[in-house]
């Protein structure tokens, strides 16, 4: 190639390499933090509340770091991005039983504070909402749960099945609100239907002086991004370096491709290691767990060759797999219902197990052969 035409393309590349990386791409902003304007952020309701209250702050430390006294605040996690260590379990609840409030917006949040949860499928769809008053409200729900509570928990919020939506537990002098719903206040959700209303209620009964919104959780703020942590100046030369790089080698003959692997190699590995787990699984005697496993990675093909919901149970799912199912050797309305069964019980024995394996495996090559 010309050196004279290498030249001014490679001047051409600098160029425009450098002003995308000046320009930079829009930002983005995970769902669900309180400095995102998107429709899955909380911008809207974090702005609101500053017009409210009179002390509205983000909270982005540890949790061993929130006052050990009574306050009167209220922190306000909206759908957790992980559970936190047991330690810092322990740190909120020391701030709740000092006199403070968690408020807590999960679509499940088991793992948090000894919350138990159970499955309900009368929820999806669910467009009516009640009060511990009685008055009802039309929204729309996206958690599949409901709250096991205690004797001495307050149910706040129920389903339209009556089945317990957000509560309230003590916690020494502090307390501890749960609701399932942190769609109501994002951004794209927050002036539909009842959803301000049934938000604000539950922030009035919290009755804090000063409302930390907890985005330590979120982890955004938790670690540095690339882009922080070197110079811009820094990232344009190596960027420019790269092309550069690319471009000689290019010029120099060189290929790039995949690393292809034969596929007898693949196929023996993926064996073996499908055996083993088996075998294990069968020596320990960890029926119930290989069923499962096994029928979850079921409901994943479902999902992806036939387009059955992953969510749904199985019990729901009898007619969409009547309708797609070319063999006629299942029995879906037994298979279903039996299956259902098995995955509630606690144990099984070899023999159940080993039958519903090859009803599984069956029904799994039927799927992806589409």
């Amino acid at each position: 190639m010309n050196k004279w035409v290498i030249i001014p393309v490679l001047f051409l590349i600098v160029l425009l390499s450098s002003y995308f990386i000046a320009t930079g791409d829009p930002k983005t902003f995970p769902s669900y933090v309180t400095d995102s304007p998107t429709p899955t952020g909380t911008k809207a309701f974090f702005t609101y509340m500053q017009q409210e209250a009179e002390i509205v702050k983000d909270w982005n430390r540890p949790p061993n770091l929130l006052s050990a006294n009574d306050n009167n605040e209220v922190l306000v996690m909206i759908e957790p991005f992980f559970t936190p260590t047991t330690e810092e379990m322990e740190a909120y609840i020391d701030y709740m039983e000092a006199g403070n409030t968690i408020l807590l917006f999960s679509e499940n949040p088991k793992g948090f504070f000894d919350i138990e949860v159970q499955y309900d499928a009368s929820l999806l769809p669910d467009e009516k909402v009640k009060d511990h008053h009685g008055n009802f409200f039309r929204t729309e729900l996206q958690s599949p749960i409901t709250f096991l509570i205690k004797d001495t928990d307050q149910p706040l919020l129920f389903s339209d099945q009556e089945g317990v939506i957000a509560y309230k537990r003590q916690y020494g002098e502090g307390t501890l609100m749960v609701s399932n719903a942190p769609e109501w206040l994002v951004n794209g959700n927050i002036l539909k239907e009842g959803n301000l209303s049934l938000i604000t209620s539950l922030f009035n009964m919290a009755e804090g002086d000063v409302y930390y919104f907890d985005e330590y959780l979120h982890g955004e703020k938790n670690s540095a991004a690339t882009t922080q942590v070197y110079p811009l100046w820094f990232l344009l030369i190596l960027l420019q370096s790269a092309i550069v790089m690319v471009l000689f080698l290019w010029s120099k003959g060189k290929r790039f491709g995949p690393i292809l692997v034969p596929r007898e190699e693949m196929v023996r590995f993926s064996d073996e290691r499908i055996a083993a787990l088996s075998a294990w699984y069968i020596r320990s005697k960890n029926y119930h767990s290989s069923l499962v496993i096994q029928a979850d990675y079921l409901k994943y093909l479902l999902q992806d060759k036939w387009g059955i919901r992953y969510s749904t149970p199985w019990t729901d799912i009898e007619e969409d797999l009547r309708r797609r199912m070319k063999s006629q050797k299942i029995d879906t309305h037994s298979f279903v219902m039996k299956l259902s069964a098995a995955l509630e019980r606690e144990t099984l024995s070899k023999r159940e197990y080993l039958e519903w394996s090859k009803i599984i495996d069956r029904l799994r090559k039927e799927v992806e052969k589409g």
